[in-house]
């Protein structure tokens, strides 16, 4: 076998192994669906979310009535978070690979 045909073979069965894979993720997806959920335990603006690997989504900080929060939940009522060690508003929010979540910013009272 010539090795341009090699590589060309190669090239060939990686692609469908590559098209397998995306298609199988792609089929697991929901896109432009919205569904109802429960209703969060405190009303806040100014809040952040993060996606966690496991799906959940945390809730932190914000402010409402009574000023900036440093509670944390997540949606969906899906349990309870500990809450942050400062109340934040308008902060950034990430999650990490081990599902910790990086909070930055936003004026804090400490």
């Amino acid at each position: 076998m010539h090795k341009s045909v090699k590589y060309v073979a190669l090239a060939i069965m990686l692609s469908l192994a590559l098209g397998l894979m995306v298609s199988g993720a792609l089929t697991e997806r929901v896109v432009n669906k919205w569904a109802a959920a429960e209703s969060m335990k405190t009303s806040r603006s100014g809040a952040c979310a993060a996606l966690l690997p496991d799906g959940r989504v945390l809730i932190t900080g914000g402010k409402d009535d009574s000023g900036v929060l440093s509670s944390a939940e997540f949606l969906a009522g899906t349990g309870d978070a500990a809450p942050m060690a400062h109340a934040r508003a308008g902060h950034l929010c990430v999650a990490l690979n081990d599902a910790t979540v990086l909070v930055a910013g936003g004026p804090h009272l400490g």
